[in-house]
């Protein structure tokens, strides 16, 4: 960690003697963001996350144990506490108020993070993802859901749950599950609503024009 403000790091050495039991334990704690300096760190030990941090606090703690035995796996242990955040995962921006990044080896779990997109989206998720697969799945609460073109209203959504799946292998694609409803993040937003009677009752233009069955795409520029 260069240019970072260290406290409480250490590197504590276990059984030095020992080649099979032996480990080098590389404790670091720091008031930092996850951003590209973390990540290249985590990435020259083949852990590749899929989370950029580019702006807001973070309190940083990351345990990295190694083994003597070469035939033994890296063991990789994080917590990160952010606040007032702008996130990025696999290049799809949001904000979040604040949420708690758990590392443990090959499984990031992201934990009562708060959801924020521009004025649509409202959202307090709890989801865990393979940093292998980068595929994801979990459940998201969406406080505010709100889609709309001028003065129609599309969609007006407010506390309603669901489990969710995410797959951010190539583009990000984001199935709300109990909404039967996909979005597919690339250039732009694609809102893809396979049963437009799930939402009927929450969509004042599909009211207005007695439109209650069938599907949408909608493309957000």
């Amino acid at each position: 960690f260069i240019n970072k403000t260290l406290k409480n790091s250490y590197v504590t050495l276990k059984n030095l003697t020992d080649e099979k039991a032996g480990i080098v334990d590389v404790y670091i704690e720091s008031d930092t963001k996850l951003d590209s300096d973390i990540l290249k760190i985590l990435k020259a030990y083949s852990i590749d996350l899929p989370i950029l941090q580019k702006s807001g606090n973070t309190k940083a703690k990351l345990l990295l144990s190694f083994p003597y035995d070469e035939k033994k796996s890296l063991s990789t242990n994080g917590e990160f506490l952010v606040e007032n955040s702008e996130i990025s995962i696999s290049n799809f921006d949001f904000r979040s108020k604040n949420a708690k990044v758990r590392l443990e080896n090959d499984m990031v779990f992201i934990e009562n993070a708060s959801f924020l997109l521009d004025k649509m989206i409202d959202a307090t998720a709890n989801i865990s993802i393979d940093t292998k697969t980068l595929k994801s799945v979990g459940e998201v609460n969406i406080n505010r859901l709100l889609i709309k073109e001028s003065s129609n209203e599309i969609l007006d959504l407010s506390n309603f749950s669901t489990p969710i799946t995410m797959d951010f292998s190539k583009n990000v694609d984001i199935d709300l599950q109990n909404l039967d409803t996909k979005i597919r993040y690339e250039d732009r937003l694609f809102i893809v609503i396979e049963d437009l009677s799930k939402i009927y009752r929450h969509s004042k233009l599909l009211n207005d024009y007695s439109i209650s069955k069938g599907n949408i795409v909608l493309e957000i520029i």
